[in-house]
């Protein structure tokens, strides 16, 4: 498995990824009509080609096959991670967590923090590792 900044030549493998995995997700949360919204507005060949043009995407594969994706806008204060998917084959094997770590390491200005704290949420029980972002000052 590795990661890599997409291109505009990943665009259709992208949207592709979204209308597959985006709808059994959210429907029994939000609906099929609105499932299908999400997809339209935020996985469309325009949306997604705007992402890779600002270099905000970062995707997971394996053996050529798209297993996860992670867009993040490092242009705002803070970066705000839009977009963090893992194939549903692939999760619990640390795919999300290597994508946030790309993501993180693709933000030169940013640093981790780590959280210190006695009540640790479900996905650090899990073996992730809480961390906030903040500017760097060097």
């Amino acid at each position: 498995m590795a990661t890599r900044v997409a291109t505009q030549d990943d665009v259709a493998a992208v949207c592709d990824f979204g209308a597959t995995h985006i709808p059994p997700h959210y429907e029994p949360l939000i609906g099929t009509t609105a499932a299908a919204g999400q997809v339209r507005d935020w996985w469309s060949p325009r949306v997604i080609a705007q992402a890779i043009g600002d270099r905000a995407m970062i995707l997971a594969e394996s053996e050529d096959r798209l297993i996860g994706v992670a867009q993040v806008d490092a242009r705002a204060q803070p970066p705000t991670l839009y977009k963090l998917y893992v194939h549903p084959a692939w999760r619990g094997r640390a795919v999300g967590r290597i994508l946030l770590d790309a993501v993180l390491g693709s933000l030169p200005r940013i640093r981790r923090v780590l959280r210190s704290s006695t009540s640790r949420p479900t996905s650090e029980r899990g073996g992730s590792t809480t961390a906030r972002a903040s500017r760097s000052t060097t």
